[in-house]
């Protein structure tokens, strides 16, 4: 169900990935922060931007996470609404990337609370991590690095997500997770090391 303006032109998954490849590359910290501020003083193309930079990483983040592409939609409504409401009361527009996804991380622990309370088991198959080559392409390895990600407890495989694929700074990250940044790196290390023994 989308709960965002019908009007909206959401890009297409080519034009998501696209955003999102060279997303660092176009807008800086100090734009966002202007764009951010736009948003506050009401300014719906600003907004709307904000969706366009950020929709398809958050599908994607949630995709990878929950392993429900259906999942992840509702998911990504939800999130867009929670900013929708409370981005008025963002006191630090910088921060909004961290705080972006601290809502989501809240609203995929409130998912996994609501299925776990109705006794619902998941199994995951882990696919093993191919031999390194130097014709491997970008997305080969993308793609393995996803399937590796599904053995991770979901703690992990979050953090790990945040970090490496999101670009999340170690202090985005604890703040997103509401952890202490010795706890990201604990979860990191430990990560990597499963990883490693996947490969």
């Amino acid at each position: 169900m989308n709960l965002l303006p019908r009007d909206f032109d959401y890009p297409t998954e080519p034009e998501q990935r696209e955003l999102n490849l060279s997303r660092r590359e176009l807008i800086d910290d100090a734009e966002l922060e202007l764009l951010v501020i736009r948003c506050q003083l009401g300014d719906r193309e600003a907004f709307e931007a904000l969706i366009r930079m950020h929709y398809g990483t958050l599908k994607r983040h949630f995709t990878k996470v929950c392993g429900d592409a259906q999942a992840a939609d509702d998911l990504t409504q939800e999130v867009w609404l929670r900013v929708l409401r409370g981005l008025g009361g963002l006191k630090q527009p910088r921060r909004f990337r961290s705080w972006l996804f601290a809502i989501a991380h809240r609203q995929l622990m409130d998912r996994f609370r609501s299925r776990y309370r109705q006794s619902i088991e998941t199994s995951v198959e882990v696919d093993q991590l191919p031999d390194d080559s130097p014709l491997e392409s970008r997305q080969q390895r993308q793609e393995d690095l996803e399937s590796a990600l599904q053995a991770l407890s979901i703690s992990d495989r979050e953090t790990l997500r945040l970090f490496y694929i999101e670009g999340l700074t170690l202090a985005e990250v604890a703040d997103c997770l509401s952890l202490p940044v010795g706890t990201v790196k604990s979860r990191l290390h430990r990560g990597r090391s499963q990883l490693r023994e996947l490969s």
